[in-house]
């Protein structure tokens, strides 16, 4: 190449220039570097503000869809706040320490909730779950809120509903004292203010050493309460949780499945969350996802575990097992099923129960939907009437024993008045109605539908499946499709409610109990055959129920009643829920009515069966229960005497006042309690009366069972327990400090912190001083695992009498099999329900050698504890010849 002088010379001219006006220009270049730097900064800082705002945004809008009626109303609106009761306690043999429970007496039968569900029972809110164990499983049965308690918890995480908790309550005790006073009045209150508080914490100091030391043994350890507000939600149905290798790009094995082991266990969760989002969204949260993840910032729920089938189950576990292992820190919230919840315990969840819903629930959720009516039943512009007030009263009546999703189409199909059926029938055919366009072969197609989905045990359903399933249906007689047979499916399963896709072109129904509604229906017209085949698959209680009120169900109370019975004789007990559907006539009521009479009243049996018919007796919803329980009232058996108080405190009959009344002065103090309890769940102005004279004349133990009682009655209850604490009689107040523990209220903190503090008696301050610390920290009130075998302190005691200590790991479990069948009588009960809580079913057998214990209480609590086994495991056990 020619060297171009001249090109050298322009080209060093030109760069000589730029270099001088760089370096004379340099703090203004330095300037513009450093303003782009910052730019460059805030539109990362933009990019990654705009993804939390997407995300919570895309976020609370399918939480608040996550409910029956999300197309009509936001959940926001119509929500009634979850409670929870821990399914397992540890059993301990020192109760010093804290307020022990009068609610003993009121037998939780879990699958048969209607006996506890009106009871003030002891329960856990959604602030109270802040505290405790980080991995949590909600149980229940089908329609009772699982669901939209995880939906709950979502929007309260992404502050969209407020839930009342404890943080906030010494600032709105200060404002409701302090609001009507002047600016010196007010320092002086600041003054005294603090100087009671140097008092509490004086008087708190002296019960810290006895705390650590009880912790210490125990193997506690304090965890700070979780904010939920500072946890991104995560919400998906686990059946979204696409496991097969085709959706990750590689291949099954020859059984249609091959394991994801080099698989980020987080990208079907993070996969199934996108799904749900728009394209914007899903295209740009799952890096924030990621990272929140691996910063363990997330509250992370998982939802259908007992919905999307048990074959399904092995599959799940282990990604469910890989995904906590790597992501360990975050907190997690499955949904499980009511009985078979072992794999999930086992998994390192802790079991709660969601709380059956009491009249007050019913009530709140009647009137919230009452005042979103106008909207839903409308529009936005064009709005309809308010129901009418007799209408909402209607609703608001007879839910006892109901279900949250019962209760919620019975109000939305009174509200729409277009009942063409009377009851939960009516209830439920509304909903079907009011999704479908093409009514006749659209019923007709979702019936066929739904009994296949039974058969297969709920596990998702193909859409080839259901082409094959309704091609009959839709087939002219000559052979030819009357319709579109793949237009048909694609609006029957994607243009209504009643659906939800899953992964792979799969479907299942929006709720089980839809499913068991249409299932039912499709039965109307089966040979006995057929029924009395599908009486035996557990799967087919979600629609045995419904059937009972549609067809002649003989032909399966009969198959039924000739199986030889469970340990828990649950062939008997399940059928005491068809009895609420089932037609007056029908000729097998009054023999299952007689049956359970019979096991509830019969001289010799385990309180476990006595309290279980009880349960069913309630459930059955028969007319004629109230005088099975009068009856019970009769009995020379104390058990017994109080069961029938109970059961008449569940039935919610006024008639029962004065049989009630009577049992206030009854020789057993657990009949008394139960007693007081039962006219608490009454809840009308004569059983009030009642209650307020026991409370001011009673025994202690029924002053404080009324007290509590009268926690849960906010029209009057509270006032008189505002006015008891500060009685002249020193019972009364101690009896008032108890039912003010019960009420998570600021009014109730300030009279329970004062009495602590100035009442002159000892017996109030400390009864005031447990609860106040029990309010002011919960702890052991939020959710606790059970500890293994070598942490119980009663165990490590009782072996140290004999000389030997309990091992780490699984053998200890063989100490508890010592206790059993070499201990006390104490000792021994103690042993059997630890065996069960911790699900150990090495100790069946041992288990069932002590029902031939010389001590009756003691078998009894075998019996209970084998029973809580049977649950946990889901199958059944052998029952005692």
């Amino acid at each position: 190449m020619r060297f171009d002088l001249a090109s050298f010379l322009i080209g060093f001219v030109i760069a000589a220039v730029v270099a001088l006006l760089m370096y004379r220009f340099r703090a203004v270049l330095a300037r513009l570097r450093g303003s782009a730097q910052a730019r460059a900064g805030s539109t990362r800082q933009f990019l990654s503000n705009s993804s939390d705002k997407r995300y919570s945004e895309e976020f609370t809008r399918f939480a608040n869809r996550y409910h029956l009626a999300g197309d009509k109303v936001p959940l926001s609106e119509v929500y009634v706040e979850p409670r929870f009761i821990p399914a397992i306690e540890p059993v301990e043999l020192d109760e010093t320490t804290k307020i022990g429970s009068i609610f003993h007496v009121i037998p939780q039968v879990r699958d048969l909730p209607a006996v506890y569900s009106p009871y003030n029972i002891n329960t856990l809110t959604i602030s109270d779950l802040r505290l405790g164990e980080r991995r949590l499983v909600f149980l229940g049965l089908p329609g009772a809120g699982k669901s939209t308690a995880l939906a709950i918890m979502a929007l309260y995480a992404n502050s969209q509903v407020d839930l009342r908790t404890l943080d906030s309550l010494a600032e709105q005790v200060q404002l409701d004292e302090d609001k009507d006073l002047n600016e010196t009045e007010r320092a002086e209150r600041a003054r005294q203010r603090k100087d009671q508080q140097d008092r509490a914490l004086a008087q708190l100091r002296v019960t810290q050493d006895r705390e650590a030391d009880a912790k210490a043994q125990k193997k506690i350890i304090e965890r700070d309460p979780v904010d939920f507000k500072t946890l991104m939600p995560i919400l998906v149905h686990l059946r979204d949780i696409d496991l097969t290798p085709e959706a990750y790009g590689g291949k099954s094995d020859a059984a249609g499945k091959a394991p994801l082991k080099t698989l980020d266990p987080a990208e079907p969760l993070v996969k199934a969350i996108t799904r749900r989002f728009s394209v914007v969204a899903a295209n740009t949260i799952p890096r924030l996802v990621y990272s929140r993840l691996a910063a363990g910032r997330c509250l992370v729920m998982l939802d259908g575990f007992d919905e999307i089938g048990s074959a399904y189950w092995p599959e799940k576990l282990a990604w469910l097992d890989q995904f906590l292992a790597m992501y360990p820190e975050n907190f997690v919230i499955i949904t499980g099923p009511i009985k078979g919840y072992d794999p999930l315990v086992n998994a390192g969840f802790t079991p709660l129960f969601v709380r059956p819903w009491a009249d007050q629930d019913f009530e709140a959720l009647v009137e919230r939907w009452a005042a979103a009516w106008p909207r839903m039943g409308g529009t936005q512009r064009n709005r309809v009437p308010a129901p009418d007030e007799k209408i909402v009263k209607r609703v608001m009546t007879n839910n006892r024993g109901r279900t949250p999703l019962d209760v919620t189409l019975k109000a939305w199909a009174a509200f729409a008045g277009d009942e063409q059926q009377i009851g939960r029938l009516g209830a439920y055919d509304y909903y079907v109605r009011s999704q479908l366009d093409d009514f006749d072969r659209q019923r007709s197609a979702l019936d066929l539908i739904a009994a296949e989905t039974l058969d297969q045990g709920l596990a998702p359903i193909r859409k080839d499946r259901i082409i094959d399933l309704i091609t009959p249906l839709l087939t002219g007689e000559n052979g030819k499709p009357l319709v579109n047979i793949g237009e048909f499916v694609d609006k029957l399963v994607g243009k209504n409610g009643l659906f939800l896709e899953s992964s792979g072109s799969t479907y299942l129904f929006r709720h089980p109990l839809i499913a068991g509604y249409l299932g039912a229906e499709a039965m109307t017209n089966a040979p006995s055959t057929r029924i009395e085949e599908i009486a035996q698959k557990p799967i087919w209680e979600l629609a045995l129920p419904f059937m009972a009120g549609m067809i002649p169900m003989d032909a399966a109370v009969t198959e039924r009643l000739g199986t030889p019975p469970d340990l828990l004789f649950n062939n008997w007990f399940e059928i005491a829920h068809w009895l609420p559907e089932a037609p007056a006539d029908a000729t097998w009521r009054n023999g299952i009515i007689n049956r359970l009479q019979t096991l509830l009243l019969s001289p010799s049996q385990y309180p476990a069966i006595r309290e279980r018919a009880l349960a069913a007796l309630i459930t059955s919803r028969h007319p004629n229960i109230i005088f099975v329980m009068r009856q019970a009232l009769e009995s020379p058996d104390p058990m017994v005497r109080r069961l029938g108080c109970v059961g008449l405190g569940a039935l919610g009959d006024a008639e029962a006042i004065k049989d009630l009344t009577g049992m206030l002065n009854d020789k057993d103090p657990d009949v008394q309690l139960a007693a007081g309890l039962a006219l608490g769940s009454l809840n009308n102005e004569r059983a009030m009366d009642m209650m307020m004279d026991g409370f001011l004349n009673g025994e202690e133990g029924l002053r404080r069972a009324i007290a509590e009682s009268f926690a849960a009655i906010p029209n009057g209850g509270h006032e008189l327990l505002s006015e008891g604490i500060h009685s002249q009689d020193m019972y009364l107040r101690r009896a008032s400090v108890f039912g003010l523990s019960r009420i998570k209220a600021p009014w109730a903190l300030a009279l329970l912190y004062r009495a602590m503090l100035e009442d002159s008696e000892w017996y109030v301050r400390s009864a005031a001083d447990m609860a106040f610390r029990q309010a002011e920290k919960p702890e052991g009130v939020g959710p606790v695992s059970h500890p293994d075998a070598e942490s119980l302190p009663w165990l490590i005691a009782w072996a140290a009498t004999k000389g030997e200590g309990v091992p780490a790991g699984p053998n200890a479990r063989q100490v508890l099999i010592h206790a059993l069948q070499e201990g006390d009588p104490l000792h021994r009960a103690a042993a059997a329900l630890t065996i069960a809580y911790l699900g150990h079913v090495g100790g069946l057998k041992p288990l069932y050698n002590a029902l031939r214990d010389k001590d009756e209480n003691v078998r009894g609590t075998v019996y209970e504890a084998l029973g809580t086994l049977q649950m946990r495991l889901g199958k059944p056990l052998p029952a005692v010849q």
